[in-house]
């Protein structure tokens, strides 16, 4: 909760806009208000420190279990972005777009990340090796998937160039 320069709360509630995944809260705050107030902002757990690490790890993985769970949920949204991952289709503001399957893979992978991913996690999921520092694969991929995405004229930017750290979907532009 409390960080330099923006407060935990506010993160969480900008995150929870667009991130689907599990949020867990760990503070130094005993206050009950904050804890009442992080999970009504979309936090999915919180905790207090000092915790032990095994309490932690359990939460932890309870987070991941659930998670999980909703990943098998049919639609994943974000944004203006809908993906079916069982069914293997796409909509961009309601209207069905055609990807290749590298194109799909890599929107599933930003969709679930919900933060930031690097060449070799892309590189590693769409052909199975490390990125080599070289290779413009992941650019290239990136850039195909916002040219398909960009039926609107405005949807391909819904994926951002993170300096020296990768790509992620952002909902707002």
């Amino acid at each position: 909760l409390m960080l330099p320069g923006e407060d935990g709360i506010a993160i969480c509630r900008r995150l929870r806009e667009s991130y689907q995944q599990g949020i867990l809260m760990l503070t130094a705050s005993q206050e009950s208000v904050d804890h009442v107030l992080a999970l009504e902002i979309g936090a999915d757990d919180f905790m207090s420190k000092p915790v032990e690490p095994r309490v932690l790890l359990a939460h932890v993985r309870s987070l991941l279990r659930r998670s999980e769970q909703s990943f098998d949920s049919p639609v994943r949204r974000f944004g203006r972005i809908e993906v079916s991952v069982k069914s293997r289709w796409v909509k961009v503001a309601g209207e069905s777009i055609e990807l290749t399957d590298k194109e799909f893979d890599l929107l599933v992978l930003l969709v679930n990340a919900g933060t930031t991913c690097s060449r070799d996690e892309i590189s590693m999921a769409l052909k199975g090796v490390p990125y080599d520092g070289e290779s413009r694969y992941c650019d290239i991929m990136v850039s195909q998937l916002r040219n398909s995405l960009n039926s609107d004229g405005i949807s391909g930017q819904h994926i951002k160039t993170v300096r020296n750290r990768g790509y992620m979907l952002v909902s707002e532009f």
